[in-house]
């Protein structure tokens, strides 16, 4: 497959003369000086990391539920007016056949105490389908999310950040670039927020 590049996003800043020679380079450089630092507060969506390519996309969304024993843990922080909530959603592979995986899924409270689990929760496979060649001479579809490297409970790791929403209802969502799972989401709204991020994981 033709892979896609896109550009890198640029801040540029205005150089300040090194000397003024009378009182009109002095006015330049002023003015020179508010244009730098109009550009620096100009803060684009997406400076956090680079576009991200169809290339990006490939995660192997299975893998983490292809080797019995694999696990992984979130922790969740949600809050409603004054009221803050902890737990913890534990993921384990319990069984792996040939056309599904099986796991066990556990909440804990703030404490890391269970508080109730499932087990025997049922993940089919899927075949990967053939992708489909561009249209020749077509322009290729722009995709809207980022490659970003975030630090975690669970380590530093590289995710692609799909953002949805506008204003105070935005919410963001970090997936591991390899493996598909949720490294980190955030989302708030009118009296709530909640923030989810991965603090344990053990996938072969």
């Amino acid at each position: 497959m033709k892979k896609w590049m896109m550009a890198l996003a640029l801040c540029s800043m205005i150089g300040i003369p090194a000397m003024a020679q009378d009182k009109e380079p002095a006015k330049e450089e002023k003015k020179t000086e508010a244009e730098g630092e109009k550009k620096e507060g100009e803060k684009k969506e997406g400076e956090e990391g680079r576009k991200a390519t169809a290339e990006d996309l490939k995660s192997n969304y299975q893998k983490p539920y292809k080797t019995k024993g694999n696990t992984w843990t979130h922790k969740s922080i949600s809050k409603y007016g004054e009221t803050e909530m902890v737990t913890y959603m534990k993921y384990e592979i319990t069984e792996v056949g040939e056309k599904s995986a099986k796991y066990k899924l556990t909440m804990m409270d703030a404490e890391k105490k269970e508080t109730f689990s499932m087990a025997d929760q049922e993940f089919e496979f899927y075949e990967e389908t053939p992708e489909e060649k561009p249209t020749e001479g077509a322009e290729p579809a722009e995709i809207d999310a980022w490659v970003v490297k975030i630090k975690v409970e669970a380590g530093e790791f590289e995710t692609i950040l799909w953002k949805y929403g506008e204003g105070k209802d935005v919410s963001k969502t970090y997936i591991h670039k390899e493996l598909g799972l949720i490294v980190k989401s955030e989302s708030s709204g009118e009296g709530y927020s909640n923030i989810m991020e991965l603090v344990e994981m053990k996938v072969q």
